[in-house]
């Protein structure tokens, strides 16, 4: 998840082979350091997953600033447990077919967008966020318990207006090896078709709870701020990681492998002392 300036965007097609990265854009509680950061970003605007020289230990703002870094993701999360009094995630929208946009913003990943009126979300205490994008990593970003998933969704939030606290939401689903349902395979099939990405509006519309778990609607889930796990990793970011993992077959993932060829998981950060919500 990324704030993304127009250069970076640009620059970033020389790595068109660097796979799936987390994106999105936010706002957060620290605009004047998201500023800063997204122009030290813009004058580095290159990077990678590896220990090269554009690798991790490389990247520009929070990323791996001591001074500012804080609640950074991707982590590992704990087994604790479970607190049933934890609002449930409500989902609306997810079972409409939904057209969906492409673009060549961020060539490092399958980014897809979703119209004026998309799924929304809602979260007691919270409130509203309306689903803006989704993508893939493989492998998963965040562990539990000390695993990772082949893979990960990621559907990016937002809050309408929201230019303060917790403006953007990530619903995680963790992706494992299996037989995927009919709904599933039909939402992948028709996305392979957008591989690699061109710049479209439309297409053939999908129901996006094909790439949710059969019990999304009353999840039990993990929860813990966040960041942005591509440059400049702003925190700020409210990630609801849902505990049922859904089914991709072997031969999906390899769709993703071939494709997007490089692992593009950021490595774990530092729990520093965060709570980890357990429903």
């Amino acid at each position: 998840m990324d704030l993304v300036p127009p250069a970076i965007r640009r620059l970033s097609r020389l790595f068109l082979l660097v796979s799936l990265s987390l994106a999105a854009s936010a706002q957060t509680t620290a605009p004047a350091m998201n500023a800063k950061a997204a122009a030290e970003c813009d004058k580095h605007p290159l990077y990678a997953y590896d220990n090269g020289p554009n690798g991790q230990s490389t990247w520009c703002g929070v990323c791996n600033n001591s001074a500012e870094r804080h609640f950074q993701a991707p982590i590992n999360i704990p087994e604790g447990k479970p607190n049933p009094a934890l609002p449930a995630i409500r989902f609306t929208g997810y079972n409409q077919p939904t057209p969906l946009k492409t673009t060549l913003e961020n060539p490092n990943n399958l980014k897809l967008y979703t119209p004026v009126r998309p799924p929304s979300i809602e979260i007691y205490g919270l409130g509203k966020y309306d689903l803006e994008e989704f993508h893939f990593h493989r492998p998963s970003e965040e562990a539990v318990n000390n695993h990772r998933y082949p893979m990960v969704i990621h559907l990016v939030h937002k809050k309408a207006g929201c230019v303060t606290g917790q403006c953007a939401v990530v619903i995680s689903v963790l992706v494992e090896q299996g037989q995927p349902t009919a709904k599933t395979s039909a939402v992948l099939k028709v996305l392979f078709e957008r591989f690699p990405p061109p710049a479209a509006d439309g297409g053939t519309p999908i129901e996006i709870d094909g790439l949710l778990p059969a019990d999304h609607q009353n999840a039990g889930y993990y929860s813990f701020p966040g960041s942005l796990t591509t440059p400049p990793c702003t925190e700020g970011i409210t990630f609801f990681v849902l505990k049922t993992p859904i089914k991709f077959s072997p031969a999906e993932i390899e769709e993703f492998a071939r494709r997007y060829p490089l692992p593009n998981a950021r490595d774990i950060q530092e729990l520093n002392g965060r709570t980890v919500e357990n429903r």
